[in-house]
């Protein structure tokens, strides 16, 4: 069991699956803007040159353990793209922005192909909306940048929801980040969720895995 207040110790004051996200976001546009400007993220910006120490070649094996992460996006893109807009939806965005960075999550892949994973954000309205799931993952496609993953969870209703995401490594594969799907007021800002593993990295990727992989 993974546990989101170790997430929340680290981070500090930077309070899905990635469809998880993309729904909190939704309830807290329903909320009463704040008038709060967007902070900027202490998290590594993933589209930026300085996380360009990748991993020669990415293991399957490498996504293997528990990641703690935050939300990070681009507030030069958000004032850029909110700067022609009326001040109050000014505020309304911004408080959007606010409410996403507030994200922290926790994801736990284990190698018999369980994923489980927690997210946290705090709503507009200051309203904590916690979630979770335990589903199954496999990976699709691997490149010399990160891994393109499939998620299946069974919901209450019995079906099961399909999702796909491209985990991009960085930092000798320590860090990993995913696009974070948004609301249409953020979208164009890079957001993101960046990870940091939690868990050693398997030995034999790390004894095999730091050269590349020929066929």
């Amino acid at each position: 069991m993974i546990n989101l207040n170790t997430v929340k110790k680290r981070v500090a004051s930077k309070l899905i699956i990635a469809l998880s996200c993309s729904f909190l976001l939704c309830v807290s546009g329903c909320s009463k803007p704040t008038s709060s400007e967007p902070k900027s993220s202490s998290a590594p910006d993933a589209t930026k040159p300085q996380l360009q120490d990748q991993v020669a070649s990415i293991s399957p094996q490498l996504l293997t353990g528990v990641w703690l992460g935050q939300a990070s996006l681009d507030v030069e893109k958000l004032e850029r793209k909110i700067e022609n807009l009326p001040p109050q939806q000014q505020q309304v965005v911004a408080a959007k922005a606010n409410s996403f960075l507030s994200t922290v999550m926790a994801m736990d892949f284990r190698s018999d192909g369980t994923v489980e994973n927690e997210i946290e954000i705090i709503s507009i309205d200051g309203q904590s909306l916690r979630d979770g799931s335990v589903g199954q993952w496999k990976v699709l496609d691997s490149t010399a940048e990160g891994l393109m993953v499939e998620t299946e969870e069974q919901l209450d209703n019995g079906t099961v929801a399909k999702d796909k995401m491209f985990y991009r490594f960085f930092d000798n594969g320590n860090q990993v980040a995913i696009a974070a799907r948004v609301s249409e007021d953020l979208a164009g800002c890079d957001t993101v969720i960046v990870f940091e593993r939690r868990t050693p990295t398997p030995t034999n990727v790390a004894a095999g895995d730091a050269k590349t992989q020929t066929k």
